[in-house]
């Protein structure tokens, strides 16, 4: 699973794209590597609150797994 290409949604409904980097169980993180942020995709419920995607790739993210949700 490692090294694959996921897909994660934050509590803040923004989807991220990223190569799986760690899952540190002890920690409660999930970390990801070359990341892009798709935003929230008409998730938010209100035109106005939507995040658009960035063009941006990030190299390294860490979650905690209590801003993902499951």
């Amino acid at each position: 699973m490692y090294g694959s290409r996921i897909s994660l949604i934050s509590r803040r409904n923004i989807r991220y794209i990223g190569t799986l980097n760690d899952v540190n169980e002890a920690e409660k993180t999930i970390s990801l590597e070359h990341v892009c942020s798709m935003g929230t995709e008409g998730r938010a419920g209100d035109p106005q609150s939507e995040i658009p995607p960035c063009d941006d790739i990030y190299e390294y993210i860490q979650f905690r797994a209590t801003d993902v949700l499951s």
